[in-house]
């Protein structure tokens, strides 16, 4: 990664993405007594995002959730018992929100994604242009 740029693997940025819409969903009266703690439900996420329900599923979201604690972006705390096994409390950090913010418009994605990866903007514009020539071809052929 360059400087301060960050760009994380699909499924931390699927969380991230997750964990700041129902942040920014939050009622106000909510945000007031623990501002920056979400109570959530990985089974809600798992749902969402269209995975098939099943431990190892699960084991992935817990070693994301491990990954983007390790990188200071989350906390999250286990609720405990058995019937409340998918639920967490998550605390976002300043960088979380910014970077959950950055991550859920697709201009700013494509910007993060293109100042990480270097010269990878380079092969977005080749692909654009070689997507439009070989349209113009086809229907050149055609014809």
């Amino acid at each position: 990664m360059k400087g301060d740029i960050m760009w994380l693997p699909k499924l931390e940025r699927e969380l991230l993405v997750y964990y700041y819409e129902k942040f920014q969903k939050k009622p106000k009266s909510r945000r007031f007594l623990r501002p920056d703690v979400l109570e959530v439900d990985l089974d809600e996420f798992i749902r969402e995002c269209r995975y098939i329900s099943n431990t190892k599923v699960v084991k992935k979201i817990d070693d994301a959730n491990v990954c983007l604690t390790e990188r200071k972006l989350i906390t999250v705390e286990r609720l405990g018992g058995e019937d409340n096994y998918g639920k967490r409390n998550v605390e976002l950090s300043i960088e979380a929100k910014d970077l959950g913010r950055k991550y859920n418009n697709f201009f700013d994605r494509i910007g993060l994604w293109c100042a990480a990866k270097e010269h990878q903007w380079l092969w977005f514009i080749i692909t654009f242009v070689v997507g439009f020539l070989a349209r113009w071809l086809f229907e050149i052929l055609l014809q």
